[in-house]
């Protein structure tokens, strides 16, 4: 009867999903390949964090030469028209994530310099918040190189708090 031979197609499609893993296995797929555009993207960031070079304007080459160079996954960072993990905020969130990784790098090479010095500045952004910026200058390799190591927010601008920004940016 016809029952009987849906019945059996439908077990032999069941047989046939739970060898290949079915629906887990095929999301499992589709979220390792958007982890690993993911990952990609950010090994960008971190090389255009590491030239010191700019990261909105700049973000888009390094994710280029990646596709040319056979990165397909590449593509699967454009989720759809509108959603995508290349705008303006999300490279903000990446280089969050990624400054500690920076930081610690120049620490690093500052740790074995003979001699160090850091410069810092005061500035107010556009929503007018105030912050501390720290560039630490060392000596790597017999040059002297300067390197930008972090932004501090500070609630005022007065010399006392900026100094106690100071101490606490360069103690951690």
């Amino acid at each position: 009867t016809l029952s009987h031979v849906d019945a059996v197609s439908a077990e032999a499609s069941a047989v046939s999903a739970h060898r290949s893993g079915g629906v887990c296995a095929m999301m499992e797929e589709r979220i390792s390949i958007k982890r690993q555009a993911v990952i990609g993207a950010m090994k960008c960031h971190y090389w255009l964090a590491k030239e010191e070079t700019a990261h909105h304007t700049k973000f888009s080459s390094p994710l280029e030469l990646g596709k040319l160079l056979g990165c397909a996954y590449l593509s699967e960072l454009q989720v759809s028209k509108r959603t995508n993990y290349t705008s303006h905020r999300i490279i903000d969130e990446f280089l969050v994530v990624l400054s500690d990784l920076v930081e610690q790098d120049i620490l690093c090479k500052v740790a074995v310099s003979p001699a160090v010095g850091i410069l810092c500045d005061e500035s107010t952004d556009v929503s007018n918040l105030k912050q501390l910026e720290v560039y630490v200058r060392f000596v790597l390799n017999g040059k002297a190189k300067t390197c930008f190591l972090k932004i501090k927010d500070i609630p005022n601008g007065t010399a006392e708090t900026i100094e106690q920004k100071l101490i606490d940016a360069c103690q951690k």
